[in-house]
């Protein structure tokens, strides 16, 4: 007969594994300072086209676009490769079902940008972009660490100040997708990773 510490840790094994089977722990907490950085970059650039033409907003929309693919990319092939040295060797259900969250509310932003871009209202990017963004982190917190809650709440709150800050759009923009992404990463990063 097993005793009660023995029923304990049995509970706590089925517990580690059904969490394992459900979440994606392997996220890679300092892509998030590599995703600041990009953004930081992007602003940059974005600072250089400030004429917000529409010949100009068309190439903020490629930058913008290509900041998304380019940090997308960096976050899968950091958590690859941490889900690797945690010997997961195969991409798991978790992290299928947590891209597909985060890419749900990123798809939709997308399309209401193109729709902003096509009707002449880009005053909308800056925010719609912050929120859906938010929405994304938000969403996958419950499948990875749930700090990333936090992180989306502060995108969706950004979105929403450069609603009525217009003229601070891009600076509200700086500050959610490189500063806040930045400290994020790094407070993950030294709270999971060191």
């Amino acid at each position: 007969m097993k005793s009660k510490r023995d029923i304990f840790q049995d509970i706590n094994d089925i517990k580690e594994m059904m969490s394992k089977s459900s979440k994606f722990m392997s996220l890679s907490a300092i892509s998030g300072v590599y995703v600041g950085i990009i953004a930081l970059l992007g602003f940059g650039m974005s600072y250089f086209f400030a004429d917000l033409s529409i010949d100009n907003i068309k190439i903020l929309v490629i930058t913008g676009l290509f900041i998304l693919l380019l940090s997308l990319s960096i976050v899968f092939i950091l958590s690859y490769k941490k889900a690797k040295s945690n010997n997961e060797n195969r991409i798991s259900n978790a992290l299928k079902v947590l891209f597909i969250e985060l890419f749900f509310p990123l798809l939709i932003g997308g399309i209401i940008i193109i729709w902003s871009v096509m009707n002449n209202q880009v005053w909308l990017i800056i925010p719609v972009s912050l929120i859906f963004y938010g929405l994304g982190m938000y969403n996958i917190s419950r499948l990875s660490l749930s700090e990333l809650k936090y992180l989306g709440l502060s995108e969706i709150l950004l979105g929403l100040l450069s609603l009525f800050l217009v003229q601070f759009s891009l600076i509200i923009w700086l500050l959610g997708f490189s500063l806040i992404n930045i400290i994020f990463g790094l407070y993950l990063h030294n709270k999971y990773e060191k």
